[in-house]
């Protein structure tokens, strides 16, 4: 390198990134098939698996890679002006994609946001990522099948394996890209707004080196 020259650093996610994140995500949320808890309300196909009900986001390089392993994924195709708008919330590096559906789905080609779903990261008062938590918009009622993501009913049943190997996918991702750090800390800003408004608590899932720590408790609501 010249001498006065700085060379330019590529920050996306590289392919062999998305394997290691991939790997660590194998952890099943519980010990059955979740799916059973909300497939007969949606025409035997579980809530989350149906596109307009949630839009898998990728990052563009997973997208690449996935597609490498096989062709259950492709671009997602916007069909009206609400889709087109959703087309707004994708950063430069990240893709909008959908499966090839329910029946051709393979366990080891699902994109990390299957793989993540219904959790998220949860930010605390001091900005300090502490938990998991559920996505809030799944936990609403769905107006056009009333029905919302079942887990949220039998959050005891959620594998503490799953919430620890998860907990350290999303300290990578979060401190690898600050996008996804603020874009959860508004997230759980958001959470804490709704439980003071109804006086309750927020429902999150400590990894198993953080249940008896007690300043992780502390700040939690506000």
């Amino acid at each position: 390198m010249l001498k006065g020259r700085k060379e330019k650093l590529s920050k996306k996610i590289c392919a062999d990134e998305i394997s290691y994140y991939l790997d660590i995500l194998k952890e099943p949320i519980v010990d059955y098939d979740c799916a059973i808890l909300c497939k007969k309300s949606n025409k035997n196909i579980p809530y989350c698996c149906k596109s307009n009900n949630a839009v898998p986001l990728l990052y563009k390089t997973e997208y690449e890679y996935l597609r490498t392993l096989g062709d259950l994924w492709l671009e997602w195709i916007p069909k009206n002006k609400d889709d087109r708008e959703l087309l707004d919330y994708a950063r430069d590096d990240q893709i909008f994609a959908e499966c090839k559906g329910i029946k051709y789905c393979v366990r080891e080609q699902r994109s990390i946001t299957c793989r993540v779903f219904p959790l998220e990261p949860y930010i605390d008062l001091r900005g300090v990522f502490v938990a998991l938590t559920f996505m809030e918009s799944f936990l609403q009622e769905d107006k056009n099948t009333g029905t919302k993501c079942p887990l949220a009913l039998h959050k005891e049943d959620i594998r503490q394996e799953f919430i620890d190997t998860h907990f350290l996918f999303w300290q990578n991702i979060l401190l690898r890209l600050p996008d996804e750090y603020r874009i959860y800390k508004h997230a759980s800003a958001s959470i804490r707004k709704f439980n003071k408004n109804n006086n309750t608590e927020p429902i999150v899932f400590f990894p198993s080196w953080n249940k008896n720590i007690k300043s992780m408790h502390g700040y939690l609501n506000g």
